[in-house]
């Protein structure tokens, strides 16, 4: 083999030129074949980038959702709250009214008797004994 090379020194010189060039082209193959990896690992970086302030904007509206529900909730509670005060006071008051009815319908009837004793006494003071 080395006998033919020497006897072609042309063909050893495209050997070597093609040599080269056949590295290049692999080097060139795999630094495109590097460089399509390389992009799609950062496309995948940058679309998970992307995806966590969806993610915090959604998480954003969920707790802001259910604020003004518990808001509704509250303001719900206040209204409860005032109508149940509001029936307490109006049932104080009934209870109220009907103690001073009561002790008023006690000195009436008091009253009554005590009249009813005097009218009687008044009546039969002049009257004889019998």
């Amino acid at each position: 083999m080395v006998d033919e090379m020497r006897a072609n020194p042309a063909l050893n010189v495209a050997t070597i030129t093609v040599l080269p060039a056949t590295q290049t082209i692999d080097i060139l193959s795999n630094a495109q074949s590097d460089r399509f990896h390389i992009s799609q690992e950062l496309n995948g970086k940058l679309s998970s980038q992307c995806k966590i302030p969806a993610d915090l904007k959604q998480t954003t509206i969920g707790i802001t959702a259910a604020q003004a529900r518990l808001d509704l909730l509250d303001k719900r509670c206040e209204c409860y709250v005032a109508a149940t005060l509001a029936k307490l006071n109006i049932l104080f008051h009934c209870s109220f009214l009907l103690r001073s009815r009561k002790k008023y319908m006690l000195e009436v009837d008091a009253i009554s008797v005590h009249e009813g004793q005097s009218f009687f006494t008044d009546a039969t003071e002049g009257l004889p004994n019998s």
